[in-house]
């Protein structure tokens, strides 16, 4: 979603750099940008040095997730220009959309919600 249908954003990597900050790890914007694309709590994994237990995976995850949902909440999103246009032209003409992303369902929703999308966008 984001930079397809979302305005890219510092919000994203500054979420990552804060929740992972707080277990120690300093990111580089190349170690950020590493793992673009990839599931979120993947990327955590993969962020994390050596063998990371899973307990403090989730810890860094549930962290990552929060700071993204205050800057959401407080309408940190933006669409792009013209997509909620080409989601309403979709359904005049009967076709159904749906929304791919590296976040988790939570996180999706809350974006879709903070955009005013849920009845835009089928999934």
């Amino acid at each position: 979603m984001i930079g397809t249908t979302v305005e890219p954003s510092t919000a994203i990597p500054e979420a990552f750099r804060r929740a992972l900050s707080e277990s120690g790890v300093n990111l580089a914007d190349e170690d950020i940008a590493s793992v673009r694309g990839k599931s979120k709590k993947e990327a955590i994994a993969e962020l994390l040095p050596g063998k990371a237990s899973n307990g403090e995976q989730e810890r860094v995850y549930a962290r990552f997730k929060a700071l993204l949902d205050d800057h959401y909440r407080a309408g940190g999103a933006k669409a792009l220009d013209g997509a909620i246009e080409t989601f309403e032209w979709c359904r005049s003409i009967g076709a159904r959309t749906a929304l791919t992303t590296g976040f988790d369902s939570d996180i999706a929703k809350l974006l879709i919600d903070s955009l005013d999308w849920s009845q835009a966008v089928d999934t």
